[in-house]
């Protein structure tokens, strides 16, 4: 994982429901949050990332996709993937 901020790896998006960034945050977590269900982001693709220069301030990272907002702990549907 290459970013420390936990809005990038971690994300409950209703009682009993998690948004991870892989299944490698599993062990970082809390036992009781261990059991809840749990969705996976797409591994992100860097040709879809803004290249930034080598004296550019970076403000976000290519994990930047689990920081979403979630409204209530019914509309979670709506971030999962057809199949998923």
């Amino acid at each position: 994982m290459d970013s420390n901020h936990i809005d990038t790896q971690i994300l409950p998006l209703r009682p009993g429901t998690l948004l991870l960034r892989g299944p490698e945050v599993l062990d970082r977590l809390p036992e009781p949050l261990r059991r809840w269900d749990k969705i996976y982001a797409p591994e992100p693709d860097p040709a879809e990332f803004p290249a930034d220069g080598p004296n550019d301030l970076t403000l976000t990272s290519l994990y930047i996709d689990v920081n979403v907002l979630s409204l209530d702990e019914h509309r979670d549907r709506q971030l999962r993937r057809p199949g998923s």
